[in-house]
């Protein structure tokens, strides 16, 4: 199984302060997703929304990752942008 991460690119630099009702109700489903899916190896948000925020996940290939990133919510309802990467996992602390 191979590792991709996905990048998150809010909106505006103050979306995690002024997220509206339609956003806010899609990012908590992103993270209901997020958490409960075994894929996912970690995820989290920039809070200061300067950068990306990050999801790491497994998927045997492009089309299976590109169809997971496409799935999350939050991307797939236009509230953050999303951009696909390949990511070696090098270092996990337990």
């Amino acid at each position: 199984m191979a590792h991709w991460l996905y990048l998150l690119h809010p909106p505006r630099t103050t979306f995690a302060d002024d997220m509206t009702d339609v956003e806010a109700d899609a990012m908590s489903r992103h993270y209901v997703r997020l958490r409960d899916d075994s894929r996912v190896v970690l995820a989290g948000p920039v809070t200061d929304c300067t950068a990306p925020g990050i999801v790491v996940f497994e998927a045997e290939d492009e089309t299976e990752a590109r169809d997971f990133m496409d799935g999350d919510p939050a991307v797939r309802e236009g509230v953050v942008t999303a951009t696909l990467h390949p990511f070696r996992l090098s270092l996990l602390k337990p």
